[in-house]
């Protein structure tokens, strides 16, 4: 029976206090994976060179601190762009017009509930002017255990769909009732196709003679 290493209890959101950091996850092309799971809520990387999320001030900074706390890469608006003093935690008086671009400069993709960021904005022509990438939930998400719940569950699906090209200007909408984000506006690398197994000159067949000896 293998043994689970010794790590720090993972104190996020509703999650148990079991790391599973010795039993290596399947990615998402049924390989190896470098994600390692915790049985109470995520996965989370080893190496920090996928993309990076800055969570919106509609999803509760909770959400950002329990992701923290189990090293994924997320941070809160708050933290991205510091409220003037005497303002409530959680709330960020600065305008969609500085996150943005603040997350373009920096290279975050900003995770917001906002449907400004698939409508007004994008008919404004603001987010492309920030050259920003945009997650944004079709639905509503109450409260930080939802919130969290969701983000956990679409991430490992979002550094897949939105690590295939370089940081730059897109729109993607994330629907409840799918893994995958569904890209609105901007463009896609595509991945390079596999060589078909039919691929090359074809040889004609060999077929038997049905003629009779005479």
């Amino acid at each position: 029976m293998r043994r689970l290493s010794a790590a720090p209890e993972c104190r996020s959101i509703r999650c148990l206090p079991t790391w599973t950091l010795a039993r290596p996850a399947k990615s998402l092309t049924g390989t190896t994976s470098r994600w390692m799971r915790c049985e109470g809520c995520a996965t989370t990387p080893q190496s920090t060179n996928d993309r990076k999320f800055c969570l919106d001030a509609n999803i509760s900074y909770r959400v950002a601190d329990a992701l923290k706390i189990i090293q994924l890469p997320f941070m809160h608006v708050t933290a991205a762009i510091p409220p003037p003093p005497g303002t409530l935690r959680g709330r960020q008086p600065a305008g969609d017009d500085d996150l943005s671009k603040w997350c373009g400069l920096t290279g975050y993709v900003l995770v917001t509930i906002d449907t400004d960021f698939r409508t007004r904005w994008v008919r404004s022509g603001l987010l492309k002017a920030h050259g920003v990438e945009v997650i944004v939930f079709a639905t509503d998400l109450i409260g930080p255990i939802e919130q969290h719940a969701e983000v956990t569950r679409h991430y490992p699906w979002w550094q897949d769909a939105l690590g295939r090209s370089p940081y730059g200007h897109r729109v993607w909408v994330q629907h409840r009732n799918r893994l995958k984000p569904e890209l609105m506006v901007g463009r896609q690398a595509r991945r390079r196709s596999r060589p078909s197994l039919t691929s090359g000159p074809v040889r004609p067949a060999l077929t038997a003679s049905t003629s009779a000896p005479v």
